[in-house]
């Protein structure tokens, strides 16, 4: 079934597509006459600027690469993030759980985010994402999630060095 992007749970991370198309133009015309010009160290600029323009070349081409979100469905969700394939994870295959505990910047608020594992793959979620999509809810009515150890993630507090390194607390181990 064909969603329409009205109607769909995902955002387009790509960029629009006349600004995409003029960026992607100057950063190969920037570089090009140092490049070609025998100087070997343009290529230290130069090749950045052509990935960095085939990245935007792909934004244009292939618009529905550059989705993130979580979509839910009966007995289980889809991921998707920029640049990457689709996740279609069932809450009958989830062998593992973990939330992942960061510091948001320098003076930033901790974060937590869920590491979701299967036999087959692994997708880490972001908070918000679990939160506006309502999927944090279905996780946590799976049996064997271990709501403590989630409660202690939410009111981990890093400081000194461990604000440099994420904490990780097992909430579900199904295996």
């Amino acid at each position: 079934m064909q969603h329409s992007m009205a109607e769909s749970p995902f955002q387009s991370r790509a960029p629009e597509r006349l600004p995409a198309f003029l960026w992607s133009i100057i950063l190969v015309l920037f570089p090009a006459p140092a490049m070609f010009s025998g100087v070997w160290w343009a290529w230290i600029v130069g090749a950045p600027c052509f990935a960095m323009a085939g990245v935007l070349w792909l934004s244009i081409l292939l618009p529905d690469k550059f989705l993130h979100g979580v979509r839910r469905f009966p007995g289980g969700f889809e991921f998707r993030k920029p640049l990457h394939r689709a996740a279609f994870i069932e809450f009958g295959a989830i062998t593992q759980i973990e939330a992942v505990v960061m510091r948001d910047g320098d003076m930033g608020f901790p974060f937590v985010d869920l590491i979701v594992r299967t036999k087959r793959e692994a997708v880490r979620i972001p908070e918000g994402q679990l939160r506006q999509s309502g999927l944090l809810a279905d996780l946590q009515s799976l049996p064997n999630f271990d709501a403590n150890a989630y409660a202690q993630a939410v009111e981990y507090e890093p400081t000194g060095i461990t604000e440099l390194f994420a904490k990780r607390f097992k909430v579900l181990n199904a295996a």
